[in-house]
């Protein structure tokens, strides 16, 4: 099993990093490991996603302690351990800096429910408030903004998704994308109208009766 996480978390790497929702060694993932709920494990600081090696990826605690693993963690080890603390739910988390998503982060401009799709993540996606990178101040912000949502956009960063597994996690990070390039596209066309609350939750229990998910 953990052999198995960890080649998933390369795997993803390597996606995101092919799709452009990274670049260089920027963003990270994480996954909680199934047999110790308070433990997760998490790419390594500053080391490409195309050389990654299961050995690479580190494993740590909710205090964000290194537990297991000779490479330091990413800086933004303090996150993950939040949202893994306070998100019971939650057991993969990613967190890019895809274009538009990053855009609407910078912009301080929440993304909307325009489509059904994004109905699914949360009426809106927020904004989390700006704290410097790797402290624990932007992990509280994180934490407290995305609340029960699937996703947060992080105030001039990027984007973190969460999900009960990180194919979950990425769908949730490539429909949130889209939706960001299609609310550019809608406001530079005309007034942009957003799915009312009411028919976003009936979406979300729609899809909660008929698939048995709350998040994607």
């Amino acid at each position: 099993m953990s052999k198995d996480l960890r080649e998933e978390i390369i795997k993803y790497g390597k996606i995101i990093y092919a799709g452009k929702h990274v670049e260089g060694t920027g963003g990270n993932i994480s996954a909680r490991i199934p047999q110790g709920r308070n433990l997760f494990m998490i790419t390594p600081s500053g080391m490409s996603y195309n050389e990654l090696k299961p050995e690479d990826i580190v494993i740590c605690n909710l205090d964000g302690e290194i537990i297991e693993g000779n490479r330091k963690p990413s800086i933004e080890k303090n996150m993950h351990a939040k949202i893994y603390e306070v998100r019971e739910d939650v057991d993969a988390i990613i967190h890019t800096h895809s274009l538009y998503s990053t855009a609407l982060a910078i912009a301080r401009t929440p993304l909307p429910a325009i489509e059904a799709g994004l109905a699914l993540i949360g009426d809106t996606i927020d904004v989390a408030e700006y704290a410097n990178p790797g402290t624990r101040e932007l992990a509280q912000n994180i934490a407290k903004t995305l609340g029960e949502k699937g996703a947060v956009l992080v105030a001039n960063h990027g984007l973190v998704a969460v999900s009960k597994n990180l194919k979950g996690a990425f769908k949730i990070v490539e429909r949130i994308e889209h939706g960001g390039r299609l609310y550019f596209l809608a406001s530079a066309a005309g007034k942009v109208f957003m799915i009312p609350k009411k028919e976003c939750e009936e979406i979300r229990q729609f899809v909660a009766k008929k698939y048995g998910q709350k998040i994607i």
